[in-house]
């Protein structure tokens, strides 16, 4: 993933933003045992947490990434051990309510050779999590 930088060279944004860092795969691999990132959200904690919709081999498992605000250092998962999804997408979260809802609909391995409707029929629910540590 790269994080661009859109702010501190005004005159670069003409151009449009530029790469300052990248978070790779490895990493998140290692640190979290998640792959195929998606979905990004930045936490009133300064924290930024993304949805990934599987682990390395390509097989399904929900799960969230957290990153350093400040850094983008690969934090860990945000999930407790055990507590993953069997598959993962996108989310959104309301931290007024203490919700956070996320969706789900199959394997990344399922793309490797294209798109099959029957794959999205795999993922069939919407967790529902409380966001109070967010």
């Amino acid at each position: 993933m790269e994080v661009p930088d859109i702010w501190s060279k005004p005159r670069k944004r003409l151009i449009g933003p530029f790469c300052v860092q990248m978070v790779e795969p490895i990493d998140l691999y290692w640190k979290c045992g998640l792959a195929n990132p998606h979905t990004s959200h930045c936490l009133g904690s300064g924290q930024i947490m993304i949805s990934c919709m599987g682990e390395p081999a390509g097989g399904g498992k929900g799960g969230f990434v957290l990153l350093d605000g400040e850094t983008f250092e690969v934090v860990g998962n945000w999930e407790h051990p055990g507590e993953a999804a069997p598959f993962g997408y996108d989310f959104w979260y309301q931290p007024r309510h203490n919700v956070m809802i996320s969706t789900e609909w199959g394997a990344p391995k399922a793309l490797i050779h294209g798109f099959n409707p029957a794959h999205v029929k795999e993922g069939q629910s919407s967790p529902v999590c409380g966001v109070k540590k967010m």
